[in-house]
């Protein structure tokens, strides 16, 4: 049918646009009544935005070279609809930036009409995580990060913590307002917390306690609505902190043989730049021997030790900070303290040592 082109006219949508950021929006636009656009130029164009072009179609194609960057590969118009005058964009992967005032001109050779449709970009829900792995040392406390953004109240959604690398381990499930401990690992038992005040504001991280070698790998945060869900995943290296080690039971000694009591950093950590410190608990804390600066101290050292200590100075670099004590005498038993300290860490063992039989007495005839 034929139709004047005095009476031809662009129509679109009579409210703005809602859409949310990463789906796929039509700007619809139209010429009614029903005409062939096909032979027409279609101009898409933003109104705010320096009329950045859009999507042009001209001579029966799309012209790219005079599109904006921006939109590049993600506008399209419905060619098969365009000879029932169907002008509509498709524009897909939608981002925040597309908000805005859109143009949809239309024109023929004795012809030409134009709307205007009003776009609104909400951003859409995501679980985001930290960028970079986690790293923390055994025994701490660790925070697993893991939030919807938009700030978002998580209260009524399901979270859902688990590892990926050991047979999807659920390590913390919040349901219905609760947590499932029934699901709970037996191996994470009394050591996750989400932060309950916290998860109003979209903050469902994860707190784990007591970290142990075991607890490295990856965490998934597994957040789910009714209509929508989300997750990230959350890579954890769990780094063994320093200790001291020594004997588990007490040292035996024959009165005038040599004792080594031993001491030493876990896992092997060079002694060299530390401060070492062997002393008495049961004799007033008296010292024993102190390394010190890359050196004995021996000005500090109780008199009944002197001459009688060292430490194996070709093993500090392996952390090796057990002490030789020579000529053990009955009064040398008792509890030892090895402190071993840096500029941030220190920490220390007790060695008990007993010693057996007597010392000889001489006598001068």
């Amino acid at each position: 049918m034929f139709h004047n082109t005095e009476s031809l006219k662009v129509v679109g949508p009579d409210a703005p646009l809602v859409v949310k950021a990463g789906e796929v929006l039509v700007l619809p636009c139209s010429i009614q009544p029903k005409t062939s656009a096909v032979d027409m130029t279609v101009e898409w164009f933003r109104l705010d935005a320096a009329d950045v072009f859009v999507h042009l179609y001209e001579n029966h194609r799309d012209i790219n070279e005079k599109q904006d960057q921006i939109y590049r590969g993600r506008t399209a118009l419905f060619r098969e609809e365009l000879q029932k005058g169907n002008t509509s964009l498709r524009l897909s992967d939608v981002r925040v930036s597309d908000e805005g005032a859109y143009k949809c001109f239309i024109k023929d050779k004795s012809w030409y009409d134009d709307i205007t449709v009003q776009v609104t970009v909400e951003e859409s829900l995501k679980v985001v995580g930290p960028e970079a792995p986690l790293v923390v040392e055994t025994g701490e406390v660790l925070v697993l990060p893991c939030s919807i953004q938009p700030n978002t109240s998580a209260v009524d959604m399901t979270v859902e913590w688990f590892r990926l690398d050991a047979a999807d381990r659920f390590v913390h499930l919040y349901k219905n307002h609760r947590d499932i401990k029934e699901k709970q690992d037996q191996f994470y038992r009394g050591r996750t917390a989400l932060f309950r005040e916290e998860l109003q504001k979209g903050n469902t991280s994860l707190r784990l306690s007591d970290v142990r070698v075991s607890d490295e790998g990856a965490y998934k945060c597994f957040i789910k609505d009714k209509s929508w869900y989300d997750d990230i995943t959350v890579q954890v290296t769990v780094e063994e902190s320093l200790k001291v080690v020594g004997p588990d039971a007490p040292l035996v000694v024959e009165v005038g043989e040599v004792l080594v009591l031993p001491c030493s950093i876990q896992p092997n950590t060079s002694a060299v730049d530390m401060t070492v410190e062997w002393f008495r608990l049961d004799a007033a804390d008296r010292f024993v021997h102190l390394y010190e600066n890359h050196r004995d101290i021996n000005e500090k050292q109780d008199q009944s030790y002197r001459g009688r200590t060292a430490l194996f100075r070709e093993e500090l670099q392996k952390g090796n900070t057990s002490l030789r004590l020579s000529d053990v005498r009955v009064s040398d038993e008792g509890a030892y303290k090895c402190l071993i300290k840096d500029k941030s860490w220190y920490d220390d063992i007790t060695v008990q040592v007993t010693v057996e039989g007597k010392e000889q007495l001489l006598c001068l005839l």
